[in-house]
């Protein structure tokens, strides 16, 4: 009897605590303000908030010499463009290693397993140039709280 009333509590009280104090979402409107940065040693990026529109924001990444970048991997639900302002960036896309320089852009579709680094000795940097260059709010929060 004492070991069921023990699970009973086990199983219980996260639910009571949860009911009893909520988790609250972060508000994420005019979250980010231009100058904060975030650095991933791991990744070798320095990301810098240049601005934040509604859910959109807008960011600077600059990739350190022969910095690794993200492991490759996929967003199911979000197309990426991403202009070259300086350096020459090297791009894995769907297993295919392509090198991107300083003027071009790349467009990475939803669902395109990917991965960016930068192969040279010299600073890469990636820029918005349209309105289209950005992440959701949601995704630079996790993003956040990775680095």
């Amino acid at each position: 009897m004492t070991t069921l009333i023990i699970i009973a509590i086990i199983v219980l009280l996260p639910v009571l605590y949860n009911l009893l104090f909520p988790v609250k979402p972060p508000v994420l409107e005019n979250y980010f303000k231009p100058g904060q940065t975030y650095y991933s040693a791991a990744e070798g990026i320095k990301q810098t908030v240049l601005r934040q529109v509604g859910n959109k924001v807008f960011c600077e990444l600059q990739f350190d010499p022969l910095a690794a970048g993200p492991p490759e991997h996929v967003h199911l639900h979000m197309h990426e463009y991403i202009h070259v302002a300086q350096g020459n960036l090297s791009a894995k896309l769907n297993g295919e290693v392509k090198q991107f320089h300083a003027g071009q852009r790349l467009e990475i579709p939803a669902g395109m397993y990917h991965k960016m680094f930068n192969a040279t000795e010299s600073v890469v940097i990636l820029r918005p140039e349209t309105e289209e260059e950005y992440v959701s709010a949601e995704f630079a929060y996790s993003l956040e709280k990775l680095y």
